[in-house]
């Protein structure tokens, strides 16, 4: 049996203070969006009537109250990432074809193996991280289990520039020269965070490190008061370490953050 729940949407006004000072409010539009969900589900396990496989999308959809390239680019990104196929990497693709895909594998396993009853399920979030004046950042999470031997979450961070829409790299979020100050910022906080002492090697530790170095990596973004570095699972260790989050006060930072991209409240 297929269902197709569409959730009433629950309007959401974020009005946050700037990031650097509880006293500056931030001027214009304030974000605005609807929590939207998705969710439609295939067959039923014996008498505990849940699904066999359940697939499940939340994200903001954003309420259009002025034009401006930050909806604009916040929008293509949110859409990227939710409806974005499962196969072949083009997107993004309607809400059912992905859903009714997965339907469909589930089927043509059942009818090569009778007795396969094994749950499957499929969620992908989109969350506002941080809204300030300057950036606003977003958290997508997928969780998937699809077959195999076990589950997969990802986390993806990413922040934009409030004014103009830019999605902004750590080029733009830190100053120049400054890679190995960031690198040993955030090295520090990633061994505090799983208990690693400074003397031990990483690699022994059970990390995949390029030639013994530490990487800050890519998946970062702004939080409120903080930088926020994500490391998911497979993507420097083992599945059985899991993911690592990394958050850094701007107090940690201040020598090298970005004054104009970070720090101001330019709207």
């Amino acid at each position: 049996m297929l269902r197709l729940i569409l959730t009433t949407s629950l309007l959401v006004g974020v009005m946050l203070l700037s990031c650097c000072s509880p006293d500056r409010h931030r001027s214009g539009p304030v974000l605005q969006f609807d929590m939207k969900q998705l969710a439609s589900s295939f067959g039923e396990r014996d008498t505990a009537h849940a699904p066999l496989v359940a697939v499940r999308f939340l994200f903001p959809e954003l309420r259009k109250v002025v034009a401006s390239p930050l909806r604009d680019s916040l929008q293509r990104y949110i859409s990227e990432m939710i409806f974005g196929s499962l196969t072949n990497g083009a997107g993004p693709v309607p809400f059912d074809t992905i859903a009714n895909g997965i339907f469909e594998e589930y089927r043509m396993l059942q009818e090569e193996f009778s007795d396969y009853s094994l749950p499957w399920s499929l969620e992908r979030e989109m969350r506002v991280e941080t809204d300030t004046a300057s950036i606003v950042s977003l958290r997508f999470r997928e969780y998937s289990f699809l077959g195999g031997a076990h589950g997969m979450e990802i986390v993806k961070l990413a922040s934009f520039d409030a004014v103009t829409g830019k999605r902004l790299g750590l080029a733009d979020l830190f100053t120049a020269g400054s890679d190995s100050t960031l690198s040993g910022l955030v090295e520090q906080r990633f061994r505090e965070s799983r208990g690693i002492p400074q003397g031990e090697s990483l690699q022994d530790a059970g990390f995949w490190m390029e030639d013994g170095k530490f990487a800050v990596g890519t998946n970062v973004a702004v939080g409120n008061g903080e930088m926020i570095f994500y490391y998911n699972a497979y993507e420097i260790a083992p599945y059985a370490l899991g993911p690592t989050e990394v958050r850094i006060p701007f107090t940690k930072l201040s020598s090298i953050l970005s004054k104009e991209k970070v720090l101001i409240d330019r709207r």
